[in-house]
């Protein structure tokens, strides 16, 4: 069995490393005799830290090698199955994947997967075409999340719900680390959300009046999204830092594995964080966390591992400065339990599991007529003209294979 793992790994976001590798261990714990193989943006990056026999980059050459290779792919984890960014990405990327994944015949699963409740035309077309229909086995982080799915016709009997396979990092641990006594860091995020705005301004007020009064602390800007993109946490991580006391906008930018990152949040006192995984990290190191419920993946977190919530974007200054003078008072009320983090480690671990039990001798079923509109699509659409010899090419090394054999594989 070849298994390969798509998703945004090596793009620079920790927590999309952390996921692929949390589903390549419980592959390995869980599915034997199995060759591992993930297609990454970067793949000298992620061949440091996770354990596969095969890695190519994004790109046509390198998706159409690995799909070849592939007996079974894997689309995840993460929050694939929304629209909140757009429709070109996540749904969009991933929904050409299992376009590619037709033309070559190849079983498709997603794991460890979020959504949201899509509201883009586009995006529950691309859905209802490719994901509701040919992807053969889910597993999702949440109940919330499985509810989301069923509202776009996928049947709960597809759908099973385990949790975020970055916990299958989580190493159980004898005592609480050292923390720092002064350091605390500071993650934001924009993701083109015009109401962080008036968020970011009252928390950097709210973080003035701290360091005002307690001038020992050092506020730290900390990014597990490392890109430097408008959208993303850099910019206005480094605004909200700009503004405190004897502090000029110092953020930590620089990438680290998933492991170093997670030791890296461990010399924090506290950390405030609108980042889903930089929250579960903190949750895996013991390290107390005021969770900002930006999205609901982040809440859904804070509730399972019985963190507060305290924090959303309609916090006001006052709110905010309350908020953090109790944690650094009370940190573990904002630190979360083992034994939950342990629960839902387990229940990363079925991830395998149950896709073992599910997609074993599965076999994707393509009409021919589909199987001509992919191939089509894959070797025309959007190419330069240069590229048209070496695509038609393409496509009849796709197409006339299957017109010898489709009577067989429609038996």
């Amino acid at each position: 069995m070849k298994v390969l793992f798509c998703s945004a790994a090596g793009a620079g976001n920790i927590g999309d490393d952390a996921i692929l590798e949390g589903l390549v261990r419980c592959f390995r714990t869980h599915v034997h005799d199995v060759e591992i193989g993930a297609l990454s943006f970067c793949p000298l990056r992620t061949r440091e830290h996770v354990a596969l026999d095969h890695c190519w980059e994004v790109g046509r050459l390198g998706s159409v090698e690995a799909f070849r290779w592939a007996s079974h792919v894997v689309l995840g984890g993460g929050s694939l199955i929304t629209d909140t960014q757009g429709v070109d990405f996540p749904i969009g990327y991933f929904c050409d994947l299992i376009d590619l994944a037709i033309k070559h015949e190849k079983p498709v699963s997603m794991l460890a997967v979020g959504s949201s409740d899509l509201r883009d035309i586009r995006a529950k077309k691309l859905t209802a075409k490719y994901i509701t229909k040919f992807v053969d086995v889910i597993t999702l982080r949440s109940v919330d999340d499985q509810y989301n799915i069923t509202k776009i016709g996928i049947p709960l009997s597809r759908s099973h719900v385990t949790a975020d396979a970055a916990f299958c990092l989580y190493k159980p641990k004898k005592e609480l680390p050292q923390l720092s006594l002064s350091k605390i860091g500071i993650n934001v995020v924009s993701e083109h959300r015009d109401h962080v705005c008036e968020f970011v301004s009252s928390m950097k007020k709210a973080l003035k009046l701290i360091q005002a009064e307690s001038p020992e602390l050092v506020f730290e800007g900390i990014l597990s999204e490392v890109r430097k993109e408008p959208w993303a946490d850099f910019g206005v991580t480094e605004e909200v830092l700009s503004e405190c006391l004897g502090n000029k906008g110092q953020v930590y930018d620089r990438y680290l594995l998933p492991q170093e990152f997670c030791e890296f949040l461990s010399q924090f006192r506290l950390v405030i964080t609108m980042r889903a995984h930089i929250f579960l990290f903190c949750a895996m190191m013991g390290v107390p966390c005021v969770g900002i419920g930006r999205e609901a993946k982040v809440k859904y977190l804070m509730e399972m591992l019985d963190v507060p919530e305290e924090l959303n974007l309609e916090s006001d200054t006052s709110e905010i400065e309350a908020v953090v003078r109790v944690a650094l008072a009370n940190p573990r009320r904002y630190t979360a339990k083992a034994e939950r983090v342990e629960e839902l480690m387990g229940q990363a671990f079925t991830n395998a599991a149950i896709w073992h039990r599910n997609i074993h001798g599965y076999t994707l079923k393509v009409s021919f007529v589909q199987k001509m509109r992919s191939c089509l699509r894959w070797s025309f659409r959007r190419k330069p003209l240069g590229l048209i010899s070496w695509r038609a090419t393409e496509l009849l090394h796709s197409i006339l294979p299957f017109c010898f054999t489709r009577s067989v594989l429609n038996e």
